[in-house]
């Protein structure tokens, strides 16, 4: 079918555009190309479909200016409700034809995971903990073996990064149980581990070394 084949053109071309902005995991670029739809339809099939709403409301706007009359024709409106839907054909691209899109793009190197992972754990990693990053990349459908390899060395770091976000929001250790409930919150939402705000707490971590 030639409309599907120039959305299925079109698709592509979107994508290569998203993927010359940012990185995308594969999921993420599968959500973002489903959404909306409408950007899937080829021009004649939009046409088409602008076309039909404004005959379908002209009917509509009919059939209540005669609906208390007897002459209201309502074989001319069933006649004319087929008409709309055989007007609104509208090349839409399946999921298994995204799917191949992703195998293809993933195989001239336009997208890829290990990349677009990478890239959101440069762009965190100072702001937030592990256990926060882990879960934008798993939403994001980064594979758990992707995961262990982008997120090996930060691991490494994690009590000095909770400790310089701990400094920049706090004026010292906390003093007593209500001051540290508020300390140990804040860094357990910006996703770091009980362990490691328990020694950021204890004042066991160091920031002389930081490099």
């Amino acid at each position: 079918m030639p409309e599907a084949h120039d959305a299925l053109k079109q698709l592509e071309i979107r994508a290569l555009d998203l993927l010359a902005r940012r990185e995308y995991t594969r999921v993420e670029l599968m959500q973002r190309l489903a959404r909306p739809r409408v950007e899937f339809i080829s021009g004649r099939a939009r046409s088409r479909a602008e076309k039909a709403r404004a005959a379908a409301a002209e009917v509509a706007k009919a059939q209540a200016e005669f609906d208390s009359e007897d002459d209201f024709d309502s074989s001319r409106s069933a006649l004319a409700a087929h008409d709309l839907a055989e007007n609104i054909q509208v090349a839409t691209i399946s999921p298994e034809e995204i799917a191949a899109l992703m195998d293809k793009l993933e195989a001239q190197g336009y997208l890829s995971d290990a990349r677009a992972a990478e890239a959101i754990v440069n762009a965190r990693k100072s702001q937030r903990g592990i256990l926060r990053i882990t879960q934008e990349l798993e939403q994001k459908g980064v594979a758990p073996e992707t995961l262990q390899e982008t997120l090996a060395e930060l691991k490494k770091d994690q009590s000095k990064i909770a400790a310089e976000v701990w400094r920049k929001k706090f004026a010292g250790l906390p003093l007593d149980a209500n001051e540290r409930g508020k300390q140990t919150r804040f860094l357990a939402s910006r996703g770091f581990s009980f362990e490691v705000i328990r020694d950021v707490l204890a004042g066991a971590v160091s920031l002389e070394d930081k490099e």
